[in-house]
């Protein structure tokens, strides 16, 4: 299930979002498909699952494993980062 809060970034971002069973589909404002991106387990399942301090230290590994495509816009990791994480 995709969070207000998720939604809300998207909004800031100047896309849209779309569930699709366990994962986001992400357009353009124009409806065109830019990616998909997977919310099986992110910072909220585990801040709700495991705690803060948990959920952040997931974040932490995320975008340390993750750093050299998150700052590439348009790319899955840039998304996933900035919605999910």
């Amino acid at each position: 299930m995709i969070s207000q809060h998720t939604y809300d970034l998207a909004e800031e971002l100047g896309i849209k979002i779309a569930p699709l069973k366990e994962k986001i589909n992400i357009f353009d404002y124009n409806g065109n498909f830019i990616c998909c991106i997977g919310v099986k387990k992110d910072y909220d399942f585990y801040l709700k699952t495991k705690g803060l301090s948990y959920a952040e230290y997931k974040r932490l590994q995320y975008w340390y494993k993750h750093r050299k495509e998150i700052n590439k816009l348009g790319t899955v990791e840039y998304y996933t980062a900035i919605l999910l994480w």
